[in-house]
């Protein structure tokens, strides 16, 4: 078990012992840390930039199967880069999501640190809304990605084994009845949206929320780190972490 203390932690989402030698199987690490930083001011930040991203010229929109639609932020993930903007609550977090992947390397994986590069998009969820079920990706140079909360709200964001099938209605009503304990389920584990929290897990582990039914808007980051040579453009938003 990583050693950690109260600002973080390292979930061991592992499926349970085979009994079979075609039974599914799974290990991996959710990684949850409290990042210093103001998520008021970035909070702000994010609506005031919201009209700014959405006159952004983008020839291929594209939401990532999150069902938020085109006409949002999300789906104009590759040609802005929030963690390239130029503000001091922006530099602390990245500040944070640099030594967070420094300790999920050395504590879940037990392999130093080395260049990486990240792109970061911001989600804005209206009252109605919800991200449905999707993952980052699936090819061989898949890495890590990671969510920020920047708002509160009442939603949880649900981390999924890879072989789950069940209805996202199915899904969401179990995580409700489950809820969060410290003995944590194989089978899914439903995050409650806190200000501040960042959540880092592998590209390929299904991920959905509950619906957004507060007024104020559900504010996020989410980013994809990769270890790859990635080439700048307008579409590649990557800049080095």
């Amino acid at each position: 078990m990583p050693t950690q203390d109260n600002s973080y932690r390292f979930i061991p989402f592992m499926s349970r012992q085979p009994l079979t030698a075609l039974a599914p199987q799974w290990r991996f690490f959710i990684g949850e840390k409290v990042l210093d930083f103001d998520p008021k001011i970035v909070n702000d930040l994010v609506l005031e930039k919201e009209s700014e991203i959405m006159d952004i010229d983008c020839p291929n929109l594209n939401d990532g199967s999150t069902g938020l639609g085109t006409d949002t932020t999300t789906a104009r993930h590759g040609y802005y880069n929030v963690l390239d903007w130029d503000h001091p609550e922006i530099k602390k977090l990245k500040e944070g999501v640099k030594q967070f992947h420094k300790q999920y390397l050395e504590e879940c994986i037990g392999i130093p640190s080395y260049n990486t590069k990240i792109m970061c998009w911001c989600n804005i969820m209206r009252k109605g809304e919800r991200i449905k079920k999707h993952i980052h990706g699936l090819n061989p140079n898949s890495y890590l990605s990671g969510n920020i909360c920047i708002s509160n709200s009442s939603t949880k964001t649900i981390y999924l084994n890879p072989f789950e099938h069940a209805t996202e209605e199915n899904i969401i009503e179990r995580a409700d009845r489950e809820g969060v304990c410290d003995d944590f389920s194989q089978l899914m584990y439903p995050a409650d949206n806190i200000a501040g929290v960042m959540t880092l897990f592998p590209n390929y582990v299904p991920h959905l929320t509950t619906e957004h039914t507060q007024d104020d808007e559900r504010i996020t980051l989410a980013f994809e780190i990769t270890p790859f040579d990635v080439e700048h453009s307008v579409e590649n938003r990557y800049i080095p972490l």
